[in-house]
């Protein structure tokens, strides 16, 4: 599996920005102006942490303003024989959405998403990240509404951060690059 973080000390009085798969591989979905207006958006805000998609890619496509951590994950649950048997394994016992499952002798977790998802793997790095924002008001923007996008959002809930999205910023997979953000 790919691994790529950073984590820099947050300061507990920033506010705090989300973006969640604005990278190239998912232009086909993403305004013409999104990346110039998230690229803006960033500044008013203290922390700014990235959370991009490997499935298809080996490195996130931007590095945004404030930028203090950036953070790799996969779609899905089939990519890992061990999550899937974990995952299949939890089919059979009654979950609710915002259910957080950990693996034996590692930080990792998995939560269960109420979307065509299903579940949402959070590995190690990730899941350091969502346990410093406990408590916490979280921004999230960068898409796909109802998809990763809302993965992200529940597995923040789950670990007690008190999520938002900002709409403006939030691409779906009915948006096109014909479309504007501003």
């Amino acid at each position: 599996m790919i691994k790529f973080s950073m984590l820099k000390e947050n300061n507990t009085n920033d506010n705090i920005l989300i973006i969640v798969d604005v990278q190239q591989e998912f232009s086909k979905f993403i305004q013409s102006d999104l990346v110039d207006e998230l690229m803006k958006y960033a500044t008013g805000f203290g922390t700014v942490y990235q959370i991009w998609d490997s499935n298809k890619a080996e490195k996130p496509t931007y590095t945004f303003p404030n930028q203090a951590g950036c953070f790799v994950k996969k779609y899905g649950t089939t990519f890992s024989k061990e999550l899937l048997n974990i995952t299949k394994d939890l089919a059979q016992t009654p979950t609710k959405e915002g259910d957080r499952f950990k693996f034996k002798g590692v930080d990792s977790y998995v939560v269960r998403v109420k979307n065509n998802h299903g579940w949402f793997y959070i590995p190690e790095e990730m899941s350091d990240l969502f346990k410093t924002l406990k408590g916490r008001q979280v921004t999230v923007v960068g898409g796909a509404d109802t998809e990763c996008l809302k993965d992200v959002f529940e597995a923040l809930e789950s670990f007690g951060a008190s999520p938002t999205y900002n709409r403006k910023y939030i691409y779906s997979a009915k948006t096109t690059q014909n479309d504007k953000v501003a």
